[in-house]
């Protein structure tokens, strides 16, 4: 008995090990560092990324590797404006909702009571919640907080489902949407169910206004954050949306969010407010913002890369230079 015991209890030991390690590290009050060649990187070669890094035009950045810092740069606590960064922030909260059945992504504008001003035609209001999520509405009309609409189709050109164009629209009604289902609004929903849920340290409520124009009702809602909670949330995604013992995001959302549903040229494809990649290292993911902001989990290399710029002051774009970072970057990996 005594012997049948003590090989239970071993067998206890060994599922709780297996259990933490296929959890992994999860970052708390601070971070823990991981050397270069535990991460599989080349230190002389990664020396010389950490000074490209400091030719950019950044505010903070971070990349960690299984959850831990490889490296970083700058002011990792202070907060910039994330611009585009905020779709995929509300595309978490959809599945969070979602699968407590407060949204139902079937449903259609129509149904949901969705108009604008002018009023949206009757093939625009057959635009189903999850055709919004893949900026596939077939709705074309002005929307708040929207730059570069020259290629904008025609009202009515394309019916729901039918047509990908990245859509400030689209995203914009998302928030009004949520705000209705949730109760609350989007800052609030994301301060309770994500922000707080894992440890985000720089985040308030006050990092998320809405910014209201007069060509439609429905307004953008605008993010600030750290880099250092922006490393949380793709942390919280490369965990497929765990965060220690708790699912924060559910895990089908993770992987159905981060498909690509749309082909967007040389930017590869578009999942639910993702943008999706697919080369020789496996699938990566990236919510990006105009000048540079970012977030980028490439799940087969278990990396997280931030990125926060200074975009607002200098006006500099540093999107094509932080492309040219996560290049180097790679390059030098020493394992595959």
């Amino acid at each position: 008995m005594g012997r049948f015991l003590s090989i239970f209890c071993l067998l206890c030991i060994l599922a709780m090990t297996n259990n933490a390690a296929a959890t992994g590290y999860f970052p708390g009050a601070t971070w823990e560092t991981v050397n270069p060649e535990e991460a599989g990187f080349d230190a002389t070669k990664l020396a010389v990324v950490r000074d490209y890094a400091g030719t950019l035009d950044s505010i903070g950045g971070m990349v960690l590797y299984n959850g831990k810092v490889l490296m970083e740069w700058g002011d990792t606590k202070s907060k910039g404006d994330m611009h585009s960064v905020r779709k995929s922030f509300i595309s978490a909260l959809y599945g969070i909702y979602a699968d407590e059945g407060k949204i139902n992504l079937d449903a259609t504008l129509d149904q949901l009571g969705i108009d604008d001003k002018g009023g949206l035609t009757e093939q625009e209001k057959q635009a189903k919640v999850i055709d919004l999520l893949r900026a596939r509405s077939g709705i074309y009309h002005e929307a708040a907080y929207e730059f570069g609409t020259q290629d904008r189709p025609v009202r009515g050109s394309f019916a729901p489902g039918t047509h990908w164009y990245y859509n400030n629209w689209d995203f914009n009604a998302l928030a009004t949407i949520l705000d209705k289902s949730a109760g609350q609004t989007v800052g609030e929903s994301f301060y309770t169910r994500i922000a707080t849920q894992i440890g985000m340290q720089d985040f308030t409520l006050n990092d998320v206004h809405y910014l209201y124009e007069p060509v439609s009702v429905h307004p953008a809602y605008l993010f600030k954050m750290s880099a250092r909670d922006m490393g949380r949330f793709g942390l919280l995604y490369l965990r497929d949306g765990e965060w220690e013992d708790k699912q924060i995001i559910p895990r089908n959302w993770i992987e159905e969010s981060t498909k690509g549903y749309s082909s967007t040229g040389q930017d590869g494809y578009y999942g639910y407010l993702w943008w999706v990649r697919n080369n020789k290292r496996g699938s990566s993911y990236r919510a990006a913002g105009l000048g540079g902001q970012l977030i980028v989990v490439i799940p087969n290399e278990k990396l997280v890369i931030v990125h926060v710029s200074n975009y607002d002051k200098t006006k500099i774009d540093s999107n094509q230079t932080f492309g040219q970072f996560i290049n180097f970057l790679l390059a030098a990996k020493t394992t595959p």
